[in-house]
């Protein structure tokens, strides 16, 4: 079957075609990719669909590195790349070639094959991304009470969840509402039971929710008022500390005191977040370099078990050029030699051990 080769011009933007034309980015290390587009079929303008399903394939190229690099961030990152790498995703693409384009069902549909550079995304997301400091963990120990009453709704805990949640790169050990005697855990008795559980932080809280005076009829209306202490474990020193209030209206008292004690134990995590992110040092990758990594389908493989692992919470494409693919990965108990181990052992058949230390392990491909 005779290939399709079409060059298309959209205002001042050039497709990089199959005669081999550079982008503007210049000579930079390349890998081949396929990826395909789909674009609503037009038969009024059949030119008009072909154009779109084109930038679809590119900007599905594109993604591909993308999600490589972001790793678990990038479920959340539209907004961050349709302002940057999909605005423009032929530029990243050296040179490509159209292996199909026809009508497929009520979609004109367009699959290409070419040389993407995979460090030139990286580089232009590098600035826009936070950068992974690895999962910290937390244990909390919260006393909720309402009209002087110990609840058991764990309220404020779930609005300390939603925060962090939304911050990411946090784990939390446990999640116990401690009332009476054991709340009154001396501090240092508190760090020692963090220091065991393996925590890096440890969250002590205290949350109260009373009555205030019905601010209309058949309302209740509620105040609540929190207080945080953060500790940094392996030093047993003080990262932040606050003291906030919220309120809340709802047809009963109960319902008011929940919602005021989500509202406070999330404002209150939303800083202690911040605060805690930029106190604690930042943990260390492992670093991981895969040899005669020439296709893209084995690092998105690679990519998809290690992630599997248990003790692995993130793995991050670093660069990809000449072959070699270099991955940061995040997790616990990530000895290098040790978890060398487990990735033959368990996982993969078709790689070869290189090199292995402490905090970094090359693998290669078998040819």
């Amino acid at each position: 079957m005779n290939k399709v080769y079409i060059v298309l011009a959209m205002g001042v933007m050039v497709f990089a075609g199959c005669n081999g034309k550079i982008n503007l980015l210049g000579n930079s290390g390349t890998q081949k990719i396929a990826a395909q587009g789909l674009a609503k079929y037009d038969k009024r303008d059949i030119n008009a669909s072909k154009s779109i399903a084109l930038f679809e394939a590119q900007k599905n190229a594109v993604s591909k590195i993308s999600a490589l690099f972001m790793g678990s961030s990038f479920a959340d990152g539209e907004a961050l790349l349709g302002k940057s790498v999909f605005k423009n995703p032929q530029l990243y693409i050296k040179k490509y070639k159209i292996s199909e384009a026809l009508k497929y069902g009520k979609h004109y549909r367009i699959k290409i094959t070419g040389r993407i550079m995979p460090n030139e995304i990286i580089a232009e997301l590098q600035s826009r991304i936070s950068v992974h400091k690895g999962e910290v963990r937390i244990m909390l120990l919260i006393n909720e009470t309402y009209s002087g009453k110990t609840i058991s709704g764990g309220y404020a805990r779930k609005g300390f969840m939603s925060a962090f949640k939304e911050s990411g790169g946090f784990k939390f050990m446990d999640l116990p509402v401690i009332g009476g005697k054991v709340f009154s855990l001396s501090e240092a008795a508190a760090l020692n039971v963090a220091e065991n559980k393996g925590a890096d932080v440890l969250m002590i809280a205290t949350a109260s929710a009373d009555k205030m005076n019905a601010s209309m009829t058949g309302f209740a209306s509620v105040s609540a008022e929190i207080s945080l202490k953060c500790f940094d474990v392996s030093s047993g020193k003080s990262v932040y500390e606050r003291f906030l209030k919220a309120k809340a209206i709802d047809v009963s008292g109960e319902k008011a005191a929940a919602a005021a004690l989500i509202s406070a134990g999330k404002m209150i995590a939303s800083e202690a977040s911040v605060k805690i992110a930029a106190s604690l040092p930042r943990k260390s990758p492992l670093k991981l370099t895969l040899m005669y990594a020439d296709e893209f389908d084995k690092l998105k493989k690679f990519s998809d078990i290690l992630i599997s692992f248990e003790n692995v919470s993130d793995i991050r494409l670093q660069s990809w050029s000449d072959d070699i693919a270099v991955f940061n990965v995040y997790g616990e108990d990530l000895a290098g030699e040790e978890f060398a181990s487990s990735i033959l052992r368990n996982k993969f058949s078709l790689l070869n051990l290189e090199n292995v230390s402490n905090n970094e392990i090359v693998f290669s491909f078998m040819r």
